[in-house]
């Protein structure tokens, strides 16, 4: 409890707040049922008493809200869900150091408000932390424990549209990362366990990359101009790549990464034609005269 706060006013049980706003970035509103003994009633053994159509009537009725403007102060709140202290600021608003327990399973929820928006917290379980977020500005940020590790961390930007806001990080037991996935760039990573890159998936381009328990690239596949292309690599060189669409399939040969020769199959005329580096045509052929056939 607040220690220059004279005296903590305690509220009703029809008192309560949406924690659930708290992760939403949105300012966090002290509300009230405004037919809390009915509220009250439909949690009781009366409620086996009232018809289906009399539920649904009182249920609507039950959970009516209203918002509540409290005194500047201190404030503490027991309802069903909760048990705990606020403050209220000059502004009528959640403001400075929030404290509440779970009646549901004991968490505890340390939370700081400024102008009624929660900006930090945690949560803990059976003392050991389970969770902590931060917000700045716009940007939500929360991380997620197992056994003291950070498991998992997800990182949302309000500004942007629900299905492109945010980035998900997933740890290995060494505090390693061990994947990224970037729902606003469209680019998803996987690390090996040693910090190496292992994958890297281009959603908006259409391009996967995968590399080696080192990090050296050794394949890469995308598509570009009605093309499917995929490249090989030996120790980070280009050593091939082909290139397929519907009308004909480009193969490409590289050495010390530079490119050798190429070939192309016309598929309508089942025609190869092998060219240099330098588009020189130096051999044509059909699958029939070079004895390939189906």
């Amino acid at each position: 409890m607040n220690k220059n706060l004279p005296q903590y006013i305690h509220l009703d049980q029809s008192y309560f707040f949406d924690i659930d706003e708290v992760y939403r970035g949105a300012e966090v509103i002290v509300q009230r049922l405004i037919n809390y003994d009915l509220y009250q009633q439909l949690h009781s053994e009366e409620c086996k008493k009232l018809s289906q159509k009399e539920l649904c009537d009182s249920y609507d009725k039950a959970i009516e809200t209203e918002h509540v403007v409290l005194e500047k102060g201190g404030y503490i709140i027991d309802n069903s869900f909760f048990h705990g202290e606020f403050l209220i600021g000059d502004t009528g608003l959640l403001d400075g150091p929030c404290q509440l327990k779970s009646k549901s399973n004991d968490s505890l929820f340390d939370l700081s408000f400024v102008k009624g928006i929660a900006v930090e917290g945690s949560i803990t379980e059976q003392g050991v932390i389970n969770s902590k977020f931060t917000l700045n500005g716009t940007i939500l940020t929360v991380d997620v424990y197992e056994d003291g590790l950070l498991n998992h961390k997800q990182v949302i930007d309000f500004t942007l549209d629900h299905d492109e806001n945010s980035i998900f990080y997933t740890y290995y037991d060494n505090q390693e990362v061990e994947s990224i996935e970037d729902n606003i760039s469209q680019v998803h990573k996987v690390y090996y366990r040693n910090g190496k890159i292992q994958k890297i998936k281009d959603l908006a381009n259409e391009r996967t990359q995968f590399f080696d328990n080192n990090g050296i690239l050794r394949e890469e596949f995308y598509s570009e101009n009605g093309y499917r292309c995929s490249l090989t690599y030996q120790e980070g060189i280009l050593t091939d790549k082909t290139c397929i669409g519907e009308e004909d399939e480009y193969f490409y040969f590289y050495k010390d990464g530079k490119l050798d020769f190429y070939e192309v199959l016309d598929k309508a005329t089942d025609i190869t034609s092998v060219y240099k580096s330098n588009g020189e045509l130096v051999q044509q052929d059909s699958i029939y005269q070079l004895g390939i056939t189906s």
